[in-house]
């Protein structure tokens, strides 16, 4: 019998590893992607770790690219390693997991484990896979605690909003195995494993500390500005996780979280704080810090799976069913979004990005001025051209760029491009925008295809001459 369950996971993982690395071909990574790889590429040690501030996010993710990108490597490793991440986290939770055969496969078949977290190159597949070894580790904590208080400590450092479910496992671990220990030396046996999580939690809060005021867009983002939207703040975590906003879905989810609220409640008080922990820090870093994407709002999923696959093996045969139904019902509900999304990036180009590089690479010469008026979105086209070959030009901050550093604002991308100043300087400017231009002496030549999927990513090329006359 255990042959043969080993059998089937093999075969799962393997189904889903395919499944998954297949699907990495056809995406293009678009900004926040590029973003990271362009920053530890493009500055020194200490220059990435005084930037990355600026992100608002922990350095974990940048200290993994770092050396591959430092030593040239393809921004397709960036993609790999995301993708191994993810699957490894898939693997430990299929070999690890309580629920039953069907529950698991459709867990693994959500638009979470399946695109978001495998395939979109963030730092939110170290989320799910230290997430999921948490999960793992959660029963053996009391035989493992240095392992386990690891996990938790480097949950922390994968992004700002696991900072939350990261806290709660930490007080709970200082509750159960401290604070309720009577006996001395068994408690002084878990004080430096603790201290480890603590460590992680303060360094994190020490280091982000202030960074939001210094990112202008994060500095514009709060709850005064937004006050209207808090109205529709439901409806857009349901449509970030399922895809669709409508009553359905939204009632479907809303039966989850009441389910778990109550059902942890009263089967395990310190699970039912973690699960209402986190649900609050998410909820208020939508509001007041940065919105929601998928991967992010997913974590009002997950840490509710997280839970029950801590508390399952205490449960009853009625109770286990009951989780089942429950799991597997809500986790169903995202396939038709996974598989309208996978199809989409299949069919089209997620980003742009590339295609223009490729254009760039093969009709631009080598150090041509080519100007920008969305240095943001023009980052990920920068991650696939080769180093110091091509630059791109911002005339606000007038100099060139690759990553875009948070510390400057912007303006809108439908501001006028001063080409005639610089047409003073150089014979010919290539402009690199996602809008239609209408000046004189314009040579329109590559527009991307309409039906990419980040619109703010859709791209046009255009050539600027001086004339005969000089003007």
């Amino acid at each position: 019998m255990e042959n043969k369950k080993t059998i089937i996971n093999l075969v799962c993982i393997f189904l889903y590893a395919a499944a998954t690395l297949s699907m990495i071909f056809f995406h293009e990574i678009w900004a926040d992607e590029a973003q990271a790889w362009l920053v530890v590429r493009d500055l020194n040690f200490w220059g990435v770790i005084s930037h990355v501030r600026t992100e608002g996010h922990p350095l974990l993710w940048y200290l993994i690219l770092m050396p591959f990108a430092k030593t040239n490597c393809s921004v397709f490793v960036m993609q790999i390693l995301n993708w191994l991440f993810a699957t490894i986290a898939a693997g430990v939770f299929l070999w690890k997991s309580p629920f039953n055969k069907i529950t698991n496969i459709i867990i693994l078949l959500s638009s979470a484990f399946l695109y978001w977290y495998p395939v979109v190159a963030r730092s939110y597949g170290l989320m799910i896979l230290f997430l999921v070894l948490c999960a793992a580790l959660y029963g053996k904590q009391k035989e493992n605690p240095y392992l386990y208080t690891i996990s938790i400590a480097l949950l922390a450092q994968t992004h700002v909003i696991a900072f939350g479910v990261s806290a709660a496992l930490a007080g709970v671990f200082f509750y159960k195995n401290i604070f309720c220990e009577k006996d001395k030396n068994t408690r002084n046996k878990y004080i430096f494993p603790f201290l480890i999580t603590i460590f992680s939690l303060i360094f994190l809060v020490l280091y982000l500390n202030g960074s939001q005021n210094e990112n202008f867009i994060v500095k514009g983002y709060n709850i005064k500005n937004n006050a209207v939207l808090l109205k529709g703040l439901y409806f857009d975590i349901v449509e970030n996780i399922y895809g669709y906003k409508n009553w359905f879905y939204s009632i479907a989810a809303g039966l989850f979280w009441i389910f778990n609220a109550v059902f942890l409640f009263i089967k395990r008080k310190s699970l039912f704080f973690i699960y209402v922990l986190n649900f609050v820090y998410v909820l208020s870093v939508f509001v007041f810090i940065w919105g929601m994407m998928p991967q992010r709002t997913f974590l009002l999923l997950l840490v509710p799976l997280f839970c029950l696959f801590v508390l399952y093996k205490d449960l009853n045969t009625t109770n286990k069913i009951v989780v089942n139904t429950v799991l597997a019902l809500t986790f169903l509900f995202t396939l038709p979004n996974s598989f309208e999304i996978i199809k989409k990036d299949i069919q089209h180009p997620y980003s742009d990005s590339k295609n223009i590089a490729r254009y760039i690479q093969n009709n631009i010469p080598q150090n041509a001025v080519i100007v920008t008026n969305s240095p943001i979105s023009t980052a990920s086209i920068l991650s696939y051209l080769p180093e110091d070959r091509w630059k791109i030009f911002y005339i606000p901050y007038n100099g060139y760029f690759t990553y875009y550093d948070w510390k400057k604002p912007v303006k809108s991308p439908y501001y006028p491009i001063a080409v005639d100043e610089i047409l003073k300087q150089v014979p010919e400017v290539y402009i690199l925008t996602a809008v239609y231009l209408s000046y004189k002496n314009i040579v329109p030549l590559y527009e991307s295809d309409l039906k990419t999927i980040m619109h703010s990513e859709i791209f046009r090329i255009y050539k600027f001459e001086r004339t005969k006359n000089g003007k």
